[in-house]
């Protein structure tokens, strides 16, 4: 019985995993996608795309910070 529960467990955190591992490569996948329509529109989208890249800096401090201390780990 402790082996089914077990082996359930692994199966639903490997699930968990397996779906935000999916998440992160459709948004960055879709992050690079925009980042390269904006390039496609010359110079004057280059404050759209600064601001692109600086929104993006900040949500992965966000996600990973460098800093675990700060955020309890």
């Amino acid at each position: 019985m402790a082996a089914i529960v077990l082996g359930l467990l692994v199966a639903s955190a490997k699930g968990y995993y397996d779906t935000q591992h999916n998440e992160i490569t459709e948004l960055s996948a879709r992050i690079v996608l925009l980042d390269r329509i904006l390039a496609h529109n010359g110079p004057e989208s280059a404050t759209a795309r600064d601001l692109l890249r600086r929104s993006i800096a900040a949500m992965v401090e966000r996600i990973w910070p460098q800093d675990r201390t700060e955020h309890g780990e």
